[in-house]
């Protein structure tokens, strides 16, 4: 999660031609990692749940799936959406302001989302 949001997409927006090229390729390695932790985190939600009583983990991996789900179901496909039109308007439009408003919450979401994964992964179960 670390490496694809804050390695690989910046690096997609240097390199490549166009930022609809790089948005849009980010919005695929995007929609694939938040599916793959989905996954993870109700896999861990029904494997702490046996193996650790720690209620507080519970309630992270609660947090996370929520917070993904939001990203993956409202968010991700508002913005596709917008991206698409936002894409040959000028900025400053109704359109491109909405655009940037729900990409800013989608990543401030996807930052909190990986502070709380790596809170799971320096507080291990002993």
């Amino acid at each position: 999660m670390w490496i694809v949001g804050y390695l690989v997409v910046p690096v997609l927006f240097q390199q490549l031609p166009t930022p609809q090229m790089a948005g849009s390729l980010a919005g695929v390695l995007f929609i694939l990692l938040s599916w793959t932790g989905l996954i993870a985190a109700l896999l861990l939600i029904v494997i702490y749940s046996i193996i650790d009583k720690a209620k507080w983990r519970f309630a992270v991996l609660l947090l996370i799936t929520l917070f993904i789900a939001v990203n993956l179901f409202y968010l991700t496909p508002e913005i596709a959406a917008l991206r698409e039109l936002a894409g040959t308007l000028q900025k400053g439009t109704e359109i491109h302001s909405r655009f940037a408003l729900l990409h800013g919450i989608a990543s401030g979401i996807y930052l909190l989302v990986s502070l709380l994964g790596l809170l799971l992964v320096i507080r291990q179960p002993e």
